[in-house]
Order: C-alpha cells, then sequence, then structure tokens
C-alpha cells in the first residue's frame, strides 16, 4: 500500500516494503490549459553540503545521466505508469557514499516570457515505485496554492545513517530552471551581455559564454565553459504539435482515396476490393510500411485480418469487413479476443467507410471499450482527421495522447459520472449549498436518495 505523506513529512523507504534497490521517481502534474505550459522535471546530486559536487551533478533534458555510475537517469519515455509526465530510474546500490541527497524539482519552461506561474497548477505530485514491479510506494500531493513561483522543489532522498529516507518538501521559488539551478551550485553557460540581442539562443547557436555565479562566495570554475550544462534547448515540438501536423497530412492524402471509396459503394465492391482499398489507406495516408502489416494472423485458434507491427512491436488488431457492410459490436469479437490472448490492447473493427477503435481490457473477462467512431460517409472532418492521425504509424508509436482519449471516454463515461456523482465529498457539497440556499440542513441519506431518483433516475 502506498504511503502518502504531507509537505515536510519524511518516511524510511524500509518502512514501504521496498523490494530491491531500483526505483522509479515520477512527477506529474495537471494545469487550467495544459497543453500551453512547457515543463521540465530536473534532479540535483548533493553533497554533504547541500550543493553539487560537479555540475555532472545536474540531471535535466540536456544531462540525462550522472557521469560517473550512472545510478540516475531523467527517461526519455515515460511507459510505466499511464499518469507520470515525467520519470527518473534511481539505482541506490550504486549510489556512491559521498552523496547525501538527491533532490526532484519541476520547472516551467520560458515562464517570464509565457506570463504563467504555478498558481496555474490544478495538480503537482511526486511519487516513488519499485522499478521491477512498478508498485507505489511513497506518494506527495503538493496542496500548496502557488502565486508567482516558476519552479518547485518537491522532494528529496536523503541519507540518514546509511539508510535512504523521502521527504516530501513543496517549496516554490521564483527564477524557473536557471535560478533553482544556480542555487544548489550549478555553474551554467550563459550568451554574453554585448551579443544577447544579435542571436537566437539555442542548442545549435555558436554564441560565445561566459560564467556568471549567483553567490560572489563562489569559486569559478577552471575548465571552459564549453563544457558546462546549458539550459538552451531546440523549440520542442510536443505531441499536440506532431499529431496536428500528422491530421493535416492525412486530409491530403485521404482527398484522392475518398473518391475511391464513393464508387466502391456504389458498385458494391467485394472483400477483395475492399481490402486494396484499406491497404492503400493503412500505407499511403496511415504511414505503415508493407512489414508493418501482417495479415492473416492466427493464435489459439483465433484469427485476426489483420495485425499492425510497427518497428516490430504488435500494437492493433484489425476486424475487416466488405465495404458498406453493416457493423455490429458482436463483430469485434474475433479481433478483441485475438488482441487480449496476444498481449494488444487496441482493436479496430472497419468497413473502410466506418472506423471504430475500442480499448480491450481482460480482468474476469475480455472488455472491449468504444474510443471513438469516424465515419466517411460524413467526410473527413477534424475530429476524424484527428483519430486517423492517433492510429497512423506516427500517433500509435506515441501511445500517450491514444491513451489519454481513451482515459477521458473511461473518465466520463456514464457509470464514471454517477460514482463520482455520488461521493460522499460530491453530496456534502450538494447538501451545504441546499442548506445555505434554503435554510435546511438534511440528511446525507436523503440528499442521496433524492439525486440517484430524480436526478439520475436509478430508482
Amino acid at each position: 500500500m502506498s504511503t502518502k505523506v504531507k509537505k515536510g513529512a519524511n518516511v524510511s523507504l524500509k518502512a514501504t516494503e521496498i523490494e530491491g534497490d531500483k526505483l522509479v521517481v515520477g512527477v506529474d502534474f495537471a494545469f487550467v490549459c495544459d497543453n500551453a505550459h512547457e515543463l521540465d522535471a530536473s534532479a540535483f546530486i548533493l553533497g554533504s553540503e547541500g550543493r553539487i559536487r560537479s555540475d555532472a551533478d545536474f540531471i535535466f533534458y540536456n544531462q540525462r545521466s550522472d557521469g560517473s555510475s550512472g545510478f540516475i537517469n531523467l527517461l526519455e519515455k515515460v511507459e510505466s505508469s499511464a499518469t507520470d509526465k515525467h520519470q527518473f530510474s534511481i539505482d541506490l546500490a550504486r549510489i556512491p557514499n559521498s552523496v547525501q541527497c538527491i533532490a526532484f524539482c519541476l520547472t516551467l519552461h520560458e515562464a517570464e516570457q509565457r506570463n504563467q506561474n504555478f498558481s496555474m497548477a490544478d495538480r503537482v505530485s511526486l511519487r516513488l515505485a519499485n522499478q521491477s514491479t512498478g508498485k507505489e510506494l511513497v506518494r506527495f500531493e503538493s496542496s500548496d496554492d502557488f502565486a508567482t513561483e516558476t519552479a518547485l522543489h518537491l522532494g528529496e532522498l536523503y541519507r540518514r545513517d546509511k539508510e535512504w529516507k523521502f521527504r516530501a518538501v513543496g517549496q516554490g521559488y521564483a527564477g524557473g530552471l536557471d535560478s533553482m539551478a544556480r542555487g544548489f551550485g550549478v555553474h551554467l553557460q550563459i550568451p554574453r551581455v554585448d551579443e544577447i540581442d544579435d542571436v537566437e539562443i539555442s542548442m545549435d547557436s555558436q554564441v560565445p559564454k561566459t560564467l556568471v555565479n549567483l553567490e560572489s562566495k563562489v569559486v569559478p570554475h577552471t575548465e571552459s565553459t564549453e563544457d558546462l550544462p546549458s539550459l538552451s534547448k531546440r523549440k520542442r515540438r510536443t505531441s499536440t504539435d506532431i499529431l496536428a501536423a500528422q491530421a493535416a497530412e492525412i486530409r491530403f492524402r485521404m482527398k484522392p482515396i475518398l473518391g475511391q471509396i464513393n464508387s466502391a459503394l456504389q458498385s458494391s465492391a467485394n472483400e477483395s476490393s475492399s481490402r486494396l482499398i484499406l491497404d492503400k489507406i493503412l500505407q499511403e495516408v496511415l504511414g505503415y510500411t508493407i512489414s508493418d502489416i501482417k495479415p492473416e494472423q492466427n493464435i489459439q485458434g483465433r484469427s485476426a485480418d489483420y495485425v499492425l507491427s510497427p518497428d516490430g512491436e504488435d500494437t492493433l488488431v484489425i476486424e475487416a469487413k466488405r465495404i458498406g457492410l453493416a457493423l455490429r459490436d458482436k463483430q469485434i469479437y474475433q479481433a478483441t479476443s485475438y488482441a487480449a490472448h496476444s498481449g494488444i490492447t487496441w482493436a479496430l473493427l472497419t468497413n473502410v467507410v466506418v472506423w471504430r477503435l475500442y480499448k480491450v481490457t481482460t480482468a474476469e473477462k475480455i472488455i472491449p471499450t468504444l474510443v471513438f467512431t469516424i465515419d466517411l460517409q460524413k467526410g473527413l472532418t477534424d475530429d476524424a482527421a484527428y483519430y486517423f492521425a492517433l492510429i497512423s504509424k506516427t500517433g500509435i508509436v506515441r501511445k500517450a495522447q491514444l491513451d489519454r482519449l481513451w482515459l477521458t471516454r473511461k473518465a466520463l463515461s456514464t457509470e464514471s459520472l454517477i460514482i463520482a456523482i455520488l461521493n460522499d465529498d460530491v453530496l456534502t457539497r450538494i447538501r451545504n449549498v441546499i442548506a445555505r440556499e434554503n435554510g435546511i440542513n438534511l440528511d446525507l441519506a436523503d440528499v442521496r436518495a433524492a439525486v440517484e431518483q430524480d436526478i439520475l433516475k436509478l430508482g
């Protein structure tokens, strides 16, 4: 069971039933306008004086691993959790004795230019989990109402009497990653003041650099400034940007094929002709190569018309019907059965005109959940182009956006909303509003009964 800690509290990792020495440290957040914010996770490896031992102890997007034993890594891709936005892998057994603490931070990129700060955050959290099992050990949910802060020191692993502990910090700072890094003793490359108006700062810019220290007591490094960490980075395209570009490309490539689909519908094309059009869409529109497409696959007596395997990873099962044939939910059974028995979580049912994507989950039984429907008889709408982008090779190898859409559908399902509405906290708020507006204190049970019968019609 995960241990939840409050700001300022600490917990021994031994008390969390940790198994082995390898951890995942996950950082999660949500903002009022999520897509408008660019956040970076960083870690600072600190010695006995609470400062870095060298500039190699600054772990961030330009320096993802410590330069010595490799006991900490900022992961490029987050795969072990549907909620973590950033993850670090930690091997406690490989941490040198000179390391006393590892501080984990979250910063807003270009916050001043974008007029942003952490007051816009709905949620910020940090968690520790076993790397091998994924079992969560510790979670810290920051509950502070921040104002002008653009950097957060979320928490830290620290050594005490040969034992590793976690402390929830939750402290906010102004100045972003630059200020945070210098506060921990990092020496950074920055553009020369006399040239800052003449260059565009990026990782590719050949800009003369000089060394600036936050505190006069810090002795300047003697090595070349080219060896120092730089916060400059290329403009990173978000997954949203990439999928938007892919959707635009799909609109262009689908135009001539839509005419072929209409002609095939009018002539009642057979299954073979339907497959030719489907193959054309998969390759010329969605970007799959012939080697990515596996036709007529069988496993344990279950068959699939297609399995899409981008870069050798089986990812999506397709049940294909003759063009224009009416689709029924029961037709997805074959594909979902195949998916469930082969470890694939996405299944597609299509008659070339209509496309239905399902998320396949298995507990006591196989459950296919409809995620989206595309109907090309209505034309290629913006939503349809976006959905195609999600299942294109470009979209599906990224996974996060497709998972997010499914989780949104699941969260906003009727069942999920009913559970949320009937939560005691929600019902208590309703009761309080009724008391304020009507001057009567009702029993919570009466409020629940009224909501169930009169609002949700569950009676």
